[in-house]
């Protein structure tokens, strides 16, 4: 099928023909795919422990931690000393043995046995606060996870190097309650993680199962140990093991949200249908791009009804005047240095 035959098939007013729908789906697998970052760089894959950014817990169970945290939507709380504010445990102020640590719902590791423990945990889970804070706020993107399980994997039967990844990715949040941290679920979907069951599928033909659970499931009912359960059969054969541990991190990801949009099943019958993005899918042509007066532009932008509220360069007063005039545009490269691109 020539693309002016898909063209014609995706006229407003027409659905679109299967053979559109197929184009157009493969395109998006191949988007899909470029979304999926599959480097060293990607902790979704290669998740490292140690940092200042990853704490491990120890108490509740990562099956516990699931029923609490996705099924029951309930807060936990960490330990936290007697009598002390914030401020009152970065200064340390007295000997450390005559601090009382009341004992919370979550238990870490390494262990909080003394003041100088918990100092250690609450600057971690404040950066864990803040960090995620700071990248929502700028890129709307959450990114604060509890990974429940993890996989310990070999890329070759022959590799000596052990890879470990996160099999669940329940979302949560940090808040300080009365000058304790707590642990809170977060709206966004519990779900599998989709750069190891792309990699799993790609490279080996292993296929992740979901996890299925409704509103009435508690923790007797095992749907997260079911989960594991399954996966270990699934792998037990290449030797490779699965942990039942439990670590706060974050993970920035920040193209998984574009991913799960795309996963949705109508999105290659819409992509076929759309005027904009069934011509990013090469089933008709894109009209020619349309350079801008740069000069011109800029006089225009003194106005008071169109001067930008923020200093922008020539490339940024092109993007804007594009828009201005109606146009759909491709935006590519870094804020300071934006180039267009006409869709």
């Amino acid at each position: 099928m020539d693309r002016h035959a898909a063209q014609a098939s995706t006229d407003r007013g027409r659905p679109p023909s299967p053979e559109a729908v197929q184009r157009s789906a493969r395109y998006i697998a191949s988007w899909k795919r470029a979304l999926l970052d599959l480097s060293g760089r990607n902790r979704l894959l290669y998740f490292q422990r140690g940092s200042s950014t990853r704490i491990q817990l120890e108490r509740p169970a990562p099956e516990e931690l699931f029923a609490s945290l996705a099924l029951e939507e309930r807060s936990l709380s960490f330990p936290r000393p007697r009598g002390l504010s914030i401020d009152e445990i970065e200064l340390g102020d007295g000997p450390d043995d005559q601090i009382a640590i009341v004992p919370g719902e979550i238990d870490t590791s390494p262990p909080v046995g003394g003041l100088e423990e918990l100092r250690n945990l609450y600057r971690k889970l404040e950066r864990l606060r803040r960090v995620n804070r700071t990248i929502y706020e700028e890129q709307g993107v959450h990114t604060l996870f509890l990974a429940l399980g993890l996989l310990e994997w070999k890329e070759a039967e022959d590799s000596k190097s052990l890879i470990q990844s996160p099999l669940v990715l329940v979302p949560v949040r940090l808040e300080l309650e009365h000058d304790a941290f707590r642990l809170l679920p977060h709206e966004d979907d519990v779900e599998v993680n989709p750069a190891l069951a792309y990699r799993l599928q790609r490279d080996f033909g292993l296929v992740l199962p979901g996890i299925e659970w409704n509103e009435q499931q508690r923790v007797a009912d095992g749907a997260f140990q079911q989960f594991l359960d399954v996966v270990r059969d699934l792998v037990q054969r290449r030797g490779w093991v699965v942990l039942e541990q439990a670590w706060l991190a974050l993970f920035q990801y920040y193209k998984l949200p574009m991913y799960r949009d795309l996963e949705a099943p109508d999105v290659p019958s819409t992509a076929a249908a759309h005027p904009i993005v069934s011509a990013l899918c090469g089933l008709r042509e894109g009209r020619p791009y349309e350079p801008i007066d740069i000069a011109g532009a800029e006089e225009a932008y003194t106005r008071p009804d169109l001067f930008p509220v923020l200093d922008c360069d020539s490339s940024q007063l092109e993007v804007m005047e594009q828009v201005r005039r109606g146009k759909t545009l491709v935006v590519q490269g870094h804020r300071e240095q934006a180039r267009v691109k006409r869709s």
